[in-house]
């Protein structure tokens, strides 16, 4: 994969420079390392970071995940955890602020490659059915009563922009279903055209 700029926040300066180096060895630029929250904001701010590696308990027991929630807030990019703990509490605030991948120490620098590989492909190349997929559940989830199957498989029809009778087709139903189909959903979703429809979804 491409090369990226990547910051290191990390307490321990040892880990730290073992970390760098590891980047160093995959291709891609260290940027920092920072050693605590505030010196890891002045160095987000200053250079054109792609991803940030952070440690959750540095100065303050979750400062990471603080440091998290102002990337996501000021400059976001995909984010990954790493840190020695496990536990719930410390999991139910990671996963508040959405990272891209979580690594628990010790790890290695095979494993340290594949999260940023996996993290930079989702947030940098996503796939675009697999994002439509996420907004369909998202929008399923909103619906008092939720779309079935086969409703599901006609909005995505209606995303590819098929016409009813390429829809028919393509699932080997009848122009006449097709109709029955589409007006039932847009009575769960309270749209009342494809182009409605299809922006509800894209908010999502």
């Amino acid at each position: 994969m491409e090369s990226l700029r990547i910051i290191v926040v990390e307490d321990d300066a040892f880990i730290a420079d073992d970390i760098c180096s590891c980047l160093q060895e995959l291709g891609h630029i260290s940027v920092g390392p920072a050693y605590n929250l505030n010196s890891g904001k002045e160095l987000i701010q200053k250079e054109a970071v792609q991803l940030a590696l952070l440690d959750i308990h540095m100065e303050k027991a979750l400062d990471g995940i603080e440091l998290a929630k102002w990337i996501n807030e000021n400059c976001p990019v995909p984010i990954i955890f790493l840190t020695a703990f496990a536990d719930e509490i410390t999991l139910h605030r990671a996963k508040e602020v959405h990272p891209a991948h979580y690594l628990v120490k010790p790890f290695d620098k095979l494993r340290l490659k594949v999260a940023i590989e996996i993290a930079a492909a989702n947030y940098y190349s996503p796939d675009t059915m697999y994002r439509n997929q996420k907004r369909l559940y998202r929008l399923n989830l909103q619906l008092n009563t939720p779309l079935s199957t086969r409703e599901l498989e006609v909005v995505r029809g209606l995303i590819q922009g098929l016409s009813n009778k390429e829809l028919a087709e393509k699932l080997h139903l009848s122009e006449h279903t097709v109709k029955s189909h589409l007006k039932t959903i847009f009575l769960k979703t309270e749209a009342r055209s494809r182009t409605e429809l299809i922006s509800k979804i894209n908010q999502l």
